[in-house]
This record gives structure tokens, C-alpha cells and sequence, in this order.
């Protein structure tokens, strides 16, 4: 039905680095099988968050970059409103500022950026209305 489909992996109780590898094995394999919808659910949530090795594993690893939910195609096409932008440039580093008319659409903001050739982002909550990148900010990204 094109929709999304996200795995659900079981974390388990174990804590040991065999479980971790797992984990972070089954987490990829998700990613190479639904490339369109790469994503993947922990249960029981309770169980990574007691396993601190786990959790620095897949931030160091899998979940080192900040994701976006791939888009949902089946929903309206009717795209929210642009936000206003504004730019403040300083000596050494540049200020983003934005808002929208309707904060009622808006759930996350990403903020694309360049340094070079290389392209970054960051994505914020839909309260943040500005963001301050230093001038060599994604120079090693």
C-alpha cells in the first residue's frame, strides 16, 4: 500500500556486546532491505534505555546523524507555507532567524546548510525560531 514500514527490533536484556552488535547489525540490514523507509522500532524502549552501552553504540553508530521521517506520499500534497527568513551576519558567524504564520503547521524546522561542497543540516523543534552557525560550521561534515 506504499506505506511505511518500520521494524520492530526487540533490544532485549542483555547487556553484552554480543546483543549490541545485534542490534546495530539488525538495525542496517532494516536499512539495506526498506531503503525508502528506513527506520526501525525498539521495544522495549525500557530495555535500551538501562543498557548505556547500547545507547552510546547506536549514537556513535547508526543514530549519529539526526533523521527525518521519509516522506508519507499518501498524505496531501498541500505543502505549509514558506517561513520568513532573516540573515545577521557577524564576524565570525551568522544568524538564522524565522517564523511562520502558522505555527500550528509546523512540527520540526531543518535547516539546511553549506560549507564548501559539503551540505549539512539540523533539525529543530517547531518552538526554535533562530540558529547561530559558526563560519567554519560543517567544514569537517
Amino acid at each position: 500500500m506504499h506505506r511505511h514500514l518500520w521494524p520492530g527490533l526487540s533490544v532485549g536484556r542483555d547487556t553484552g556486546s554480543a546483543n549490541t552488535t545485534e542490534v546495530i547489525n539488525e538495525i542496517m540490514i532494516s536499512r539495506g532491505i526498506t531503503p525508502k523507509s528506513s527506520g526501525v522500532v525498539h521495544w522495549s524502549i525500557s530495555s535500551l534505555t538501562k543498557n548505556p552501552g547500547l545507547g552510546r553504540a547506536l549514537l556513535d553508530g547508526p543514530y549519529k546523524k539526526q533523521a527525518l521521517v521519509p516522506p508519507s506520499d499518501w498524505l496531501d500534497n498541500t505543502a505549509p507555507k514558506a517561513p520568513r527568513v532573516t540573515l545577521k551576519k557577524e564576524q565570525d558567524a551568522v544568524t538564522i532567524n524565522w517564523s511562520h504564520e502558522n505555527t500550528g503547521d509546523v512540527f520540526q524546522w531543518v535547516i539546511y546548510y553549506q560549507y564548501g561542497k559539503n551540505w549539512s543540516y539540523q533539525i529543530r523543534n517547531g518552538a526554535d525560531q533562530s540558529l547561530t552557525l559558526k563560519n567554519d560550521e560543517g567544514k569537517n561534515t
